[in-house]
């Protein structure tokens, strides 16, 4: 199995349960095009805000377990982190822009709680309500 069979077979996998049955087979044609998915099929992209974001501690962003775990020693091999990651915190709206221009028409992305709520509980925090209200119509602005 060469490389390019090996890709398509881990796209498989990690999209099988979204694939409806009959679109299985292009996998292994090489020359499949998006009709070939047929008319209802989404095309999207997917994130998650801890591998994206960036902005820790910004704006009273709280600390996620994945903050406190990726900053003790030795518990990532190479000492990395996600305090700016891509910087979407900052850069959504060429992010947003560059998803309309792969013409994707689903951006599912997460939110990070403790940008909306520090503490993990009681009060929240309007800048972080805020920024993901700007996601929102940015992304509105782009359908």
């Amino acid at each position: 199995m060469n490389r390019r069979d090996m890709m398509k077979l881990a796209a498989l996998g990690a999209g099988g349960l979204m694939i409806p049955k009959h679109a299985y087979s292009f996998f292994m044609d090489p020359a499949f095009t998006k009709a070939d998915f047929g008319p209802n099929f989404k095309w999207g992209v997917a994130t998650a805000a801890y591998q994206i974001e960036g902005a820790y501690q910004e704006d009273g962003r709280g600390l996620s377990i994945w903050d406190t775990f990726s900053h003790k020693k030795k518990n990532i091999k190479t000492g990395e982190n996600g305090d700016v990651a891509c910087d979407f915190y900052h850069r959504y709206p060429e992010d947003i822009a560059m998803i309309k221009a792969m013409n994707m028409d689903v951006n599912r992305f997460s939110v990070s709680w403790p940008r909306i709520m520090p503490e993990g509980k009681g009060y929240s925090k309007q800048k972080g309500i805020d920024f993901y209200h700007r996601v929102i119509d940015r992304t509105l602005e782009l359908a």
